[in-house]
């Protein structure tokens, strides 16, 4: 077995072991792979069976630190349980330890899914740190049967709810004003790996200014990930009224199926649980947790 760097013009053979936001990120330049290969002795010749892909520039967690993000680690299913993936980690951090600057390593890793890849790193020296996210995921067909859904059908109309793709652009001019209150995270596409759902993102307009927003983007799979809600005074109708708006619009995307709630903050996850609270169907929790390591 070989480890070695893949230059870009052979990124598309590890194009199944990668997700599509990883996939970019690599083909951008944003990223770099280190791949384990293996004879394959039946086409003589050498396959990929194992890849880590980190960030080609470090990021800073607070003002001590510049690191290098861990974006994933991946083995073929027939070579796992072979110590592969520490050997990927290894090489890895010989290949960043005598980069300028570095200091430290992280990865965000979705427990308790990914659980055993947590191991892998927490025995190589590397500490929980904080967790972010906390992740729900619903199937999107299931969305009519939440009784938060039906209850919020019955209010009054007090605002006027728009798709981004239904406003015009002196009203889409008025939305963007709000990046420099440090939302524009929430609109970018790029953000979250998806593709910004013009017609099931919605904002409201009040007294000719924005008022409230609700972002979502679209994953590989059918996956729709809600990147973002903003209102002003933290108006709970206001909120109700965008959730509405987006329920009524699911269900006319058969594409659509999984919706998934990112709750960044203690407010965010008390929403989202109080969107879920009488709902007695299945749905799946994570947590994304941090692990850092000090390079000395």
């Amino acid at each position: 077995m070989q480890i070695k760097k893949l230059t870009n013009d052979l990124f598309y053979m590890i194009r199944p072991m990668v997700t599509k936001d990883v996939y970019m990120h690599l083909i951008n330049n944003e990223a770099d792979v280190l791949c384990a290969w293996e004879l394959d002795k039946i086409k003589r010749k050498l396959e990929p069976i194992g890849t880590l892909v980190y960030s080609s520039a470090y990021y800073s967690y607070d003002d001590k630190s510049n690191e290098i993000m861990i974006e994933s680690i991946y083995v073929a299913e027939d070579f796992r349980r072979q110590d592969i993936g520490l050997m990927l980690l290894k090489e890895m951090e010989k290949t960043v330890y005598d980069m300028d600057g570095i200091n430290g390593l992280s990865i965000n890793i979705p427990i308790p899914e990914l659980e055993n890849e947590a191991s892998l790193f927490i025995n190589n020296g590397y500490e929980h740190r904080v967790d972010g996210n906390i992740i729900y995921k619903i199937n999107a067909m299931d969305i009519s049967n939440i009784p938060f859904f039906s209850k919020i059908k019955k209010f009054k109309k007090r605002y006027n709810v728009s798709a981004f793709n239904k406003v015009t652009r002196l009203e889409q001019g008025k939305l963007y004003k709000l990046f420099d209150n440090g939302v524009y995270e929430w609109l970018n596409p790029s953000t979250y790996g998806g593709v910004l759902q013009n017609d099931l993102s919605f904002m409201v307009i009040k007294d000719n200014s924005v008022k409230g927003f609700l972002a979502s983007s679209l994953y590989p799979e059918g996956e729709l990930y809600l990147g973002g809600i903003y209102v002003d005074n933290k108006d709970g109708m206001m909120v109700a009224a965008l959730l509405n708006e987006l329920a009524n619009s699911i269900s006319r995307r058969p594409d659509i199926k999984t919706i998934i709630f990112a709750a960044a903050t203690d407010e965010g996850d008390n929403l989202t649980k109080h969107i879920l609270k009488d709902y007695n169907g299945k749905y799946w929790v994570q947590v994304i947790s941090n692990f850092y390591k000090k390079l000395d």
